[in-house]
């Protein structure tokens, strides 16, 4: 069985709802990484990376990331792990794997940057959500709805209306 494209595993499967209470995910996982011939694919990897976060705590999952060598795969796992420290504001480490996956040339959509924008509204760091969204202008980075409020309640926080008015 190779499996190259989309999860293999149903979305029903990924929630836990659908199984047995004496299977767990995480067995699931390794079951199938066990069969001959299986390729998990990079959503699998990310679901991995979530249930390894959820399951054994985040410093285990900082290890599965690094191991991982697919960059598909790396790609679609660091959503994840930066959502992870953004709820429990890692401000550091969150920046840390912002920057890495950036230089990396990762980001091509918002999601990554509302992750730190609101780590940053959270923290009270208002002018750096305004940073965020000046990096995203300039790289041609979209900003989407979530971006947009971010960004706006930034300015009403530090009473800057000037950076809405900026293109």
């Amino acid at each position: 069985m190779n499996v190259s494209r989309g999860s293999y595993l149903p979305r029903k499967t990924m929630d836990g709802s659908a199984l047995p209470k004496h299977l767990s995910l995480m067995q699931i996982f390794m079951w199938m990484e066990s069969r001959s011939g299986f390729q998990s694919s990079a959503a699998d990897q990310a679901a991995k990376l979530d249930l390894i976060i959820k399951v054994d705590g985040i410093a285990n999952a900082e290890l599965h990331f690094e191991q991982i060598s697919h960059r598909a795969s790396q790609k679609a796992a660091s959503l994840p792990l930066l959502h992870s420290y953004v709820k429990q504001r890692e401000l550091g480490k969150a920046e840390a794997l912002l920057a890495k996956i950036n230089n990396m040339g990762f980001i091509v959509n918002p999601h990554p940057f509302n992750e730190i924008m609101k780590l940053y509204a959270a923290t009270g760091q208002f002018k750096k959500v305004i940073y965020v969204v000046q990096h995203m202008k300039r790289n041609k980075v979209p900003l989407n709805v979530l971006s947009y409020n971010l960004w706006m309640n930034a300015c009403g926080e530090v009473s800057d209306i000037a950076s809405l008015e900026m293109t």
